[in-house]
C-alpha cells in the first residue's frame, strides 16, 4: 500500500492528514518500526510527483524493502520550478531585448576576457553566422584572472572593484546606448505605451509584441521604464533605454568581476545569469525558488505537516520498547525540507534513529553548516549523492533546454542567480551543498571568510564518518554506487536506488 502525504503551504491537503494516521497505524503494529520518507525536489509538478512515487514504490525502487519490514511514504509538496524555468527561458530566448543585450555584453566580454587563441576579432563581431558564434562561445574559456585584470584600463578596474559605475564614455555603456536594434526596440516600446495610455488609439500587433517585451522585465525595471516614459517630456524615445543600459552595463562588469575572482560559471552561463539578474530576476524563477524554501519552513510551523509528522514519530517511539528508524531521502529542494526537519528533531526520544540520504541537495552551504553543527548528535548518519562537476556543467537543466539558452544544471542556475543573501540581494555563485565545485573545487582564496567557515564546518562533518559524499560515476561497492547523469536523474538511477536499499537494509558501513 502506497502512502502519499500531500501538502500545500506546509499543511496537509486532501487526504494527507488521514493518510498520516493510517501510516502510523501500520507502524504501531511493528516491533521495530521502520519508515522511509521520500521528499522529491522542485523539478516536477504534482501529477508527475505522484506518478514517480508509484514507480519508486515498485520493485525498481523501494518496493523490495517492504518484505524487510519497511513502510514507505512520499511527501508531495510545492513543485514545478523546472517547468516554470524551462517555459520562461524558452520565452526569454526569443525576446528581442534580451537577445540584443546578451549579444552586446557577450561581444564586449569576449574581447575583455576570453582566450581567443587562433580566432580573429571578426569572430566575435556581427559578421559571422549565429551558429558559428554560438559554437565559439560554447567552447570559449576565460583567460587566467591575472591576464584579464592586466588588460583593463584604470576606469574599467574602478568599475570592476565597485568604486565607480559604467556611464557615457565607457566602452560597454556606449555600445549599448548606440546599438540600432536596441534603439528600435525602445521606439516600439515607447509607442506601445503611448497607445496603451491613450484611449483613442488602438493597439497594433506590433504594440502587443513590444508590451510583451516590457512585461517580461523584472517589475522594478518595468516600473522605471514606465516612469521614464511618463517623465521624459520632449526627450527622444531612445532615452527610454537608460534604465536598461545602466543595468545591462552593470551586468557585463559583474560577469567580468566573476571571471577575475574565479566565481564565474563559464562564459555562456555567466552572461545569461548576469543579464537575467539585471533585467529578468523574477521571470527566471527567483521568486518561485524563495517561495519553495518558505514552503519547506512552513511544514514545521504550528500545525504544519512536518510538525505533525514529528509528533507522530515521538508518540510512536514512546509507545515502543525497541528502536524506531526513520530514513529520510531528500532530492534537490527536498533536502531543504530535510534541514528544516533536522532543526526540529532534537526533541525526539533517544530510541529514534534519523538517517539521511541527500540526492543532489539544493541547500545553501551556510544553512547546511548551521543545521549540521547544531543537530550533529541527532543525526544517525548521512550520505550525499551528487553529480561530478563535469556532468553538472553539461546538464543543460536536465536536458530540457538547448545548450545555447543555458548550458548548466539546475544547481548551477540556483547558485548563479536564484539564491539571495541574508540582505535579500541576488547572490552570484552561492555555495551549495550538492555541488562538487563548492565542496572541493574552489580554492580557499576564492571564498569569503564566511564561505570558508561554512565549508570547513561541512568538511569536518563529512570527514567524521566514512564515505559521507559520493559523486556520480562511483562503483565503489554496495551503498556507494551511483551513475546519475543529470540533476533530476538520481531517483531514477538504478545504481543509486540500489545503494539506498542497501543503506536501509545494512546501514552506511
Amino acid at each position: 500500500m502506497i502512502s502519499l502525504l500531500e501538502t500545500a503551504d506546509g499543511r496537509f491537503v486532501g487526504s494527507g492528514a488521514d493518510e498520516l494516521g493510517r501510516l502510523f497505524g501500520r507502524l504501531s503494529g511493528a516491533t521495530e518500526p521502520r519508515l522511509i520518507l521520500h521528499v522529491h525536489g522542485g523539478l516536477v509538478d504534482d501529477d508527475v510527483a505522484r506518478r514517480h512515487a508509484y514507480w519508486l514504490d515498485s520493485e525498481a525502487g523501494y518496493g523490495p524493502l517492504k518484505a524487510e519490514g519497511w513502510e514507505t511514504s512520499y511527501l508531495i509538496w510545492r513543485t514545478g520550478l523546472l517547468q516554470t524555468i524551462r517555459i520562461n527561458l524558452h520565452e526569454l530566448a526569443g525576446d528581442a531585448l534580451f537577445s540584443a543585450v546578451k549579444a552586446i555584453v557577450r561581444r564586449w566580454l569576449a574581447r575583455k576576457a576570453l582566450d581567443l587563441v587562433g580566432l580573429t576579432e571578426a569572430l566575435v563581431s556581427k559578421s559571422v553566422s549565429t551558429s558559428e558564434l554560438e559554437d565559439v562561445y560554447r567552447r570559449a574559456e576565460f583567460r587566467p584572472p591575472p591576464a584579464i585584470a592586466a588588460g583593463l584600463t584604470m576606469p574599467e578596474r574602478a568599475i570592476v572593484d565597485g568604486h565607480a559605475e559604467p556611464g557615457p564614455g565607457d566602452e560597454l555603456y556606449d555600445a549599448l546606448a548606440s546599438d540600432p536594434e536596441l534603439q528600435d526596440i525602445a521606439r516600439k516600446i515607447d509607442l506601445a505605451i503611448t497607445r496603451r495610455e491613450t484611449a483613442a488609439m488602438a493597439l497594433q500587433p506590433m504594440d502587443e509584441a513590444a508590451l510583451a517585451i516590457l512585461g517580461r522585465l523584472d517589475p522594478a525595471v518595468r516600473e522605471e521604464l514606465v516612469a521614464t516614459h511618463a517623465g521624459r517630456s520632449a526627450l527622444i524615445a531612445s532615452s527610454l533605454l537608460n534604465p536598461i543600459i545602466r543595468r545591462a552595463a552593470r551586468a557585463g562588469y559583474r560577469a567580468l568581476r566573476r571571471a577575475i575572482t574565479g566565481r564565474d560559471h563559464g562564459f555562456p552561463a555567466t552572461v545569461v545569469e548576469e543579464v537575467a539578474r539585471a533585467l529578468y530576476l523574477d521571470l527566471i524563477g527567483s521568486g518561485i525558488w524563495g517561495a519553495m524554501k518558505q514552503d519547506a519552513a512552513e511544514h514545521f510551523g504550528s500545525g504544519g505537516a512536518g510538525t505533525q509528522l514529528l509528533a507522530r514519530i515521538a508518540a510512536l517511539a514512546q509507545a515502543t520498547d525497541g528502536p524506531v528508524r526513520l530514513l529520510f531521502v531528500g532530492h534537490s529542494a527536498g533536502c531543504v525540507l530535510a534541514c528544516e526537519l533536522l532543526s526540529e528533531a532534537g526533541a525526539l526520544p533517544d530510541n529514534v534513529t534519523v538517517d539521511f540520504v541527500f540526492l543532489a541537495p539544493a541547500v545553501r552551504m551556510d544553512k547546511a553548516a548551521a543545521v549540521l553543527a547544531a543537530a550533529d548528535a541527532r543525526i544517525g548518519n548521512l550520505r550525499i549523492f551528487a553529480l561530478k562537476d563535469e556532468r553538472e556543467r553539461t546538464d543543460a537543466l536536465d536536458g530540457v533546454l538547448p545548450v545555447n539558452i543555458y548550458p548548466r544544471s539546475l544547481l548551477y542556475l540556483i547558485s548563479g542567480v536564484l539564491e539571495r543573501d541574508d540582505d535579500g540581494d541576488s547572490w552570484a555563485d552561492a555555495p551549495l551543498l550538492g555541488m562538487q565545485r563548492h565542496l572541493e573545487g574552489l580554492a580557499d582564496d576564492r571564498l569569503t571568510s564566511a564561505e570558508r567557515a561554512s565549508r570547513n564546518t561541512i568538511r569536518a562533518f563529512l570527514a567524521a564518518a566514512p564515505a559521507r559524499v559520493v559523486f556520480s560515476g562511483s562503483s565503489a561497492g554496495d551503498g556507494l554506487n551511483t551513475d546519475a547523469r543529470s540533476h533530476g536523474g538520481f531517483d531514477e538511477d538504478a545504481q543509486t536506488l540500489a545503494s539506498i536499499r542497501h543503506i536501509a537494509a545494512h546501514g552506511f558501513g
